[in-house]
């Protein structure tokens, strides 16, 4: 769950900070990193 919270916090500060990639990518990104770890 630690490990979880950290990838969403990482792609919420991402977003906050005005990131280069867009938002929708950022949290794509974060979503397929959570499913490839748990299925992993």
């Amino acid at each position: 769950a630690m490990l979880l919270q950290g990838v969403v916090d990482a792609a919420v500060r991402r977003i906050e900070l005005g990131a280069a990639e867009e938002p929708d990518r950022i949290t794509e990104a974060a979503v397929a990193m959570a499913l490839r770890g748990v299925r992993g």
